[in-house]
């Protein structure tokens, strides 16, 4: 099976030191970041559901990921106060900002910056699967409606 690895990079601190001790891999010091991909541990936004991966809850102060699941839909416009960057894993739609829109699909990224009205509509039946990390950390639910949504 193949596997995909994404990286995203937010800004970074002049003074940070990595821990030259973490880098020989992961102990037993830390088991909440590994993190259990469970329906259990699934929340409801709508009928979308996200789950967070990497957050406050992995002693990640910055950046927070999350996995999520859109089902054939389109949602209300609206925007967020940090910058955004979701990987379609699988499923098919279009990327909306504003009147304007653009096919994605499995294997796309999208980049959204801080305050750009925008949202992501799916036209599968079989529903869209993303993971995004936003920076700075926060929660995937908190959107603001944007004045034509609101309209």
């Amino acid at each position: 099976m193949p596997v995909c690895f994404t990286a995203t990079i937010c800004p970074g601190s002049e003074d940070f030191q990595r821990p030259q001790d973490l880098l020989h891999g992961f102990d037993d010091h830390f088991p909440e970041r590994v993190i259990d991909a469970g329906q259990n541990k699934r929340q409801a936004n709508g009928d979308r559901y996200y789950q967070l991966l990497v957050g406050p809850n992995t002693h990640s102060e910055k950046v927070t990921q999350f996995i999520g699941m859109i089902p054939r839909s389109k949602a209300a416009e609206h925007f967020h106060l940090y910058e955004e960057a979701i990987y379609i894993l699988s499923g098919a739609g279009y990327m909306w900002a504003g009147e304007t829109h653009t096919p994605v699909n499995a294997g796309s990224m999208i980049f959204v910056p801080a305050k750009q009205a925008h949202c992501l509509e799916c036209t599968e039946a079989e529903g869209m699967l993303l993971v995004g990390s936003f920076y700075p950390a926060g929660s995937p639910a908190i959107n603001y409606a944007t004045e034509s949504a609101a309209n």
